[in-house]
């Protein structure tokens, strides 16, 4: 094998290693945002939650307040 060839064969083997390193990469960041995703949907169902109960419980101090 002469020197071009190996040189050619250790380039494209760089690449592969290369490409696999980047796509551990790309998935490790859509996993990331992806969580990021799940938790500000949770905030936002945490804060309706909340905001439910706020209502209801303002709604139930007001008709106790209007009884007396």
């Amino acid at each position: 094998m002469n020197k071009t060839q190996e040189f050619l064969n250790d380039t494209v083997e760089m690449a592969n290693i290369m490409t696999e390193d980047a796509k551990i990469e790309i998935k490790k960041q859509i996993q990331k945002q992806k969580l990021k995703n799940d938790v500000n949907s949770f905030k936002q169902e945490m804060g309706s939650f909340v905001q439910n109960i706020k209502e209801a419980v303002t709604e139930k101090m007001q008709k106790g307040q209007e009884k007396l």
